[in-house]
């Protein structure tokens, strides 16, 4: 028997190790995110952002409070049209449910698929849908984010192109508006394709695909959603004018799509180094002070909430009901279709 090479040897180290490898990555991604961040407020002391948060303006404070309320609510309907694309009917308070715990968990620690994905399987086997049910929806509503994010971002650069300096990256006018005519036409073309294909099969696993209708709806929500959340931001901002907002939302776009890919828990260090590069002419400490006001009103505050519609349904909600009968899947399930 022949001995493994070195490359067989790491990539059963690695299955072996992959929860650790994983969890150390994540440190790492984090621990540079956080540095990048530092250098970038070097001359920036804890005492201009405290005095920055002192006399930030409270009616901002409730601008970016109603603003990240309405960007929940619409995120909230993510669930709702992925229900009507594998075909299955549930109350709107259960979609909404399983969509905000499910988000504001994925949000703040990412691992989506781990964190929020197991939120909405506990809100949804509970209701009787099926763990495939549950991927089916986790699919359709990742990809109505995705649509929403690259529309107005292609908006954004096509509409108003400003160049968008990153370190010593720039972006000019001229490649942001090819780069914008080519997601718009990208999202055309899905759109037009929508309903010629019904489903999709990929490796004994079938995802059934929206119409177009329902998929124009889809970036609709998106667009409201992720629009929203990037104005919560905006508005804490100071010195920025509404029309330069397209602008603005491009090097927000950017912000979340690295952020995502590095997989930090909530992007932490990862947006912030994104959008301190991206708004240079910002005050530094305001603009600390902003960004650690938008991490509490869009991270925490909503994290807060769902933990606490969370452990009322499995404590004192769940007790409640068993009471009358155990809380079984399928009772739970009947009992919310009734309803």
């Amino acid at each position: 028997m022949e001995a493994p090479t070195p490359i067989q040897r790491l990539t059963r180290f690695a299955a072996r190790h992959r929860a650790v490898l994983t969890a150390a990555a994540l440190l790492i991604v984090t621990a540079l995110a956080l540095e990048a961040v530092h250098r970038l407020l070097a001359e920036v002391g804890l005492h201009h952002v405290r005095v920055a948060l002192a006399g930030f303006p409270r009616g901002r404070i409730a601008g970016a409070l109603m603003l990240t309320a309405g960007s929940y609510a619409a995120l909230t309907c993510y669930d709702v049209l992925a229900l009507r694309v594998i075909g299955r009917r549930l109350p709107y308070r259960v979609a909404a449910l399983a969509s905000f715990t499910s988000y504001t968990l994925s949000h703040n620690l990412g691992l989506s698929l781990l964190t929020g994905g197991s939120a909405r399987y506990r809100v949804y086997t509970a209701a009787g849908l099926s763990g495939g049910d549950v991927g089916r929806i986790i699919a359709n509503a990742t990809l109505t984010f995705w649509f929403g994010i690259a529309t107005l971002a292609g908006i954004g650069m096509v509409a108003m192109p400003m160049p968008l300096t990153l370190g010593w990256l720039t972006i000019g006018a001229g490649p942001q508006r090819a780069l914008g005519v080519a997601l718009l036409l990208a999202i055309a073309g899905v759109v037009l394709a929508a309903g010629r294909w019904r489903r999709l099969s990929l490796l004994g696993w079938t995802l059934p695909l929206p119409g177009r209708r329902t998929a124009l709806a889809m970036i609709l929500v998106s667009m409201c959603d992720v629009g929203l959340a990037s104005a919560a931001l905006f508005v804490l901002v100071p010195g920025l004018e509404w029309s330069g907002f397209p602008a603005f939302f491009t090097g927000y776009a950017l912000a979340i799509v690295i952020a995502a890919l590095s997989h930090a828990p909530g992007g932490i260090g990862v947006f912030e180094a994104v959008i301190l590069l991206a708004l240079p002419q910002v005050d530094r400490a305001a603009l600390a002070a902003a960004l650690l006001l938008y991490r509490l009103c869009y991270y925490l505050l909503p994290l807060l909430l769902a933990a606490t519609i969370m452990a009322w349904r499995e404590g004192g909600g769940c007790a409640r009901r068993s009471t009358a009968s155990p809380p079984t899947r399928g009772r739970w399930g009947r009992r919310w279709r009734r309803r």
